[in-house]
């Protein structure tokens, strides 16, 4: 939603396999050149454990991988920050 607007909706995400349990921000990415630079996305996983990167301007989802970008908040049960920690055949909780 953009707050500029009276919130109005810019975009909706759409492909997660379940419910959504985690989301959490990048900080400002600074990439000059790419068209991600400045702009901030986030990271979703839903309750079958499937990880996505999301550009909330476009609501497409981000394809390539994301980890080296940083998060303002690290909520998700499962991301690169704590691999290794989970069991190989966890459910992760």
């Amino acid at each position: 939603y953009s707050v500029k607007h009276d919130y109005q909706l810019l975009s909706k995400c759409v492909g997660h396999s379940g419910n959504v349990e985690h989301i959490d921000w990048t900080l400002p990415i600074s990439l000059p050149g790419h068209p991600l630079h400045a702009s901030m996305i986030f990271k979703a996983v839903d309750q079958s454990g499937n990880l996505l990167f999301w550009d909330p301007r476009t609501g497409r989802k981000i394809a390539h991988n994301q980890r080296d970008a940083s998060f303002a908040t690290n909520t998700a049960r499962i991301g690169f920050e704590i691999m290794g920690v989970w069991a190989d055949d966890s459910d992760y909780t």
